[in-house]
């Protein structure tokens, strides 16, 4: 049997791939070239990207560009693992290419499905009542809300960036 080296093995080529590799355990050496849409900005290099349905985290390279809410990115990069156990695909490679006026829309959902992965990633808005907000156990970048709806708690998660520029105190 031939002994295929890393950069011949299949480049995950889509946001929907890549977010299936990491989903499904694929191995940690998975090369990826993808373009997408930053859906959010997250700290100073990290983002969400999204094409068509699909929406990905990726990692930036510490020398990459500071992305925005609306720039087209090509990123290539690896998936690999963490010391917490996760894994994260990390770019080595960052460009914006474009800039896009239209972003998915915001979904409005019923708060128990804020832990669904169909929603992983996205931009949604649920209703509930803010009980805490708290850092994220492994990232400083990220907040979890803690929301209760009913007698159910579910926990979502947002950029502390993005919490901060939001100007929302949560309080209604």
């Amino acid at each position: 049997m031939p002994y295929l080296l890393p950069s011949l093995l299949a480049i995950i080529t889509s946001v929907g791939g890549l977010r299936d590799a990491l989903h499904n355990n694929a191995p940690s050496r998975n090369d990826y070239s993808i373009t997408g849409t930053v859906t959010a900005a997250i700290g100073d290099l990290n983002c969400i990207l999204a094409d068509g349905r699909d929406f990905c985290y990726v990692r930036a390279p510490t020398n990459g560009p500071r992305v925005q809410v609306g720039d087209i990115v090509w990123a290539k990069g690896r998936i690999a693992g963490e010391s917490h156990g996760g894994r994260v695909p990390y770019s080595k490679r960052m460009a914006v290419i474009g800039h896009s006026a239209s972003l998915p829309p915001v979904l409005d959902i019923p708060s128990d499905k804020l832990e669904d992965p169909e929603y992983e990633c996205r931009t949604v808005r649920a209703t509930g009542h803010v009980v805490d907000i708290a850092d994220d156990d492994i990232d400083p970048r990220i907040k979890a809300i803690i929301l209760r709806d009913g007698l159910r708690t579910f926990r979502a998660t947002i950029g502390a960036r993005m919490l901060a520029e939001s100007g929302r105190s949560f309080v209604d």
